[in-house]
């Protein structure tokens, strides 16, 4: 999948010209398209009306595609490698991987394996993955010293990237992830391991003065907060309700909902429901 193409729409005749603006190929992209197709064909696939079921084959082919491209361009069968980026000609950048990458790759083979089990492929390929990615992640992207996730790994150098900031997004990802191996195969190895990542965020990452995560350790005043770092945390912290420790389940609650009150209702990310909308200012001119 290239990374950004343009769309152009004629007007007069109705038609869309494709052009392929950035060729690089993502993980990330492979991914989150996998986790959407998968979970839209689970919607075709349970629906009892015909003219919804109709489409079902064309988004199982697509999801097969979309899968077969990951395989090829994004793992390598010799050396077990997965790469976040894939650029026409080479370079060093295909032999590093992202944790976010991995994450959200685990992620979504979660969804063909829980969502559509039909599907020949899930007779062994998404656990498989699942499996190889988080035992990948535990001893190859984990603090030996401290349970936190590094932000990436460097297959040239052997090793993770320990120069940069450790992130709020990279470590609740690693946690969805722990757990989903966990919940597959039972194996107490991954539940640990995603105890051990949240531990690591509430000694480094939570800022106990203002009662709320920042976005990386070593925080300064500056926290920047995205949708995607407060739905990443919020999905780690409901997954810790239902497999974490059970001891620890007001923890968990508690600051899930410290989140949702310091992000969602004191902070600008609300302002699409506290204001205008594009379309209702321009109607009020």
């Amino acid at each position: 999948l290239p990374h950004y193409s343009q769309i152009e729409m004629n007007e007069a005749d109705g038609t869309l010209d494709w052009t392929v603006v950035d060729e690089t190929s993502s993980l990330y992209d492979h991914a989150s398209m996998l986790w959407g197709l998968s979970k839209f064909r689970s919607v075709l696939l349970h629906s009892s009306d015909p003219d919804v079921r109709a489409s079902l084959d064309v988004v199982t082919e697509r999801l097969g595609e979309v899968y077969t491209a990951f395989e090829s361009v994004h793992y390598d069968e010799e050396t077990g490698e997965y790469k976040s980026l894939h650029a026409p000609g080479g370079g060093d950048d295909e032999r590093m991987v992202t944790a976010l990458d991995l994450g959200y790759t685990v992620l979504a083979m979660r969804s063909i394996y829980n969502d559509n089990r039909d599907l020949r492929m899930n007779s062994h390929e998404p656990m498989r993955r699942i499996v190889d990615i988080c035992d990948f992640m535990i001893e190859n992207m984990i603090s030996k010293l401290d349970g936190g996730v590094y932000t990436s790994y460097d297959y040239a150098e052997g090793a993770p990237d320990t120069g940069t900031k450790r992130t709020l997004v990279d470590n609740s990802l690693a946690i969805r992830a722990f757990l989903s191996a966990y919940v597959i195969t039972g194996d107490e190895k991954y539940r640990k391991a995603a105890l051990d990542v949240y531990d690591f965020m509430v000694e480094n990452i939570w800022v106990e003065e203002h009662e709320i995560f920042a976005d990386e350790e070593r925080w300064d005043y500056d926290v920047v907060m995205t949708p995607q770092n407060i739905g990443a945390t919020m999905g780690a912290l409901r997954e810790l309700t239902l497999y974490g420790d059970d001891r620890e389940i007001i923890d968990y609650l508690d600051r899930m909902s410290l989140l949702t009150e310091r992000i969602l209702d004191q902070s600008q990310l609300c302002l699409l429901y506290t204001s205008p909308s594009p379309r209702d200012r321009t109607r009020s001119r």
